[in-house]
């Protein structure tokens, strides 16, 4: 019975370090969002950087693809998931750069009011606190290279950095193939936030 149990602790040890270090890697933020092509990422790319009305699948995007995907088999959908914090109870305004871009915050939708030349957008008052956010958008028109987004104070001089946890990270790459590619200059380093959460 001794040997039994002796055999389980290097077990319960590696378990314990593995959830310690889930737990470091929650505390880890990076400013972007997980970003999927198509359904259930079909597609082996994906994005990680913030989608701001010309990274999701515009010429730097294409450019990666080239020679390494058959650029006639197009992605019908992008959706990308992140979280922003608010110190306080804030009037935000939420944009984006293509108005057909789906939002959601905290599983509720929002409608944004579209204006001529400008990001389509919302002003609603936030809870302080934790908040996460998914978009959404088709490709059917030509929407999926404008889209964007971007939270900011009513002001539009603050704005909320969208961010996701290494652990997150780790989670969403381990879905795709090895060899997955990423579609933007995105880089770990810097894209590091520091994200100060009062609890």
């Amino acid at each position: 019975m001794k040997l039994k149990y002796a055999c389980l602790i290097p077990m319960l040890i590696l378990t314990l370090v593995a959830v310690a270090k889930g737990a470091a890697d929650n505390q880890i933020f990076c400013k972007g969002m997980l970003g999927s092509y198509g359904k259930d990422k079909e597609f082996p790319f994906y994005l990680l950087a913030i989608p701001n009305g010309v990274n999701v699948w515009g010429d730097a995007a294409k450019t990666k693809l080239n020679g390494k995907w058959d650029m006639n088999k197009k992605p019908e959908s992008f959706s990308a998931t992140g979280s922003f914090y608010l110190a306080e109870k804030t009037k935000v305004k939420i944009e984006t750069a293509e108005s057909s871009v789906s939002v959601t915050i905290d599983k509720l939708g929002y409608a944004l009011l579209t204006q001529p030349g400008k990001w389509s957008s919302a002003e609603v008052e936030m809870a302080a606190g934790l908040h996460t956010i998914m978009i959404s958008v088709g490709n059917n028109g030509g929407q999926m290279p404008h889209c964007g987004v971007r939270i900011t104070d009513a002001t539009g001089k603050f704005e909320a950095p969208i961010f996701f946890t290494k652990y997150e990270l780790g989670k969403f790459v381990a879905k795709y193939p090895k060899g997955a590619m990423e579609l933007s200059d995105w880089d770990a380093k810097s894209a590091a936030v520091e994200i100060k959460m009062v609890k």
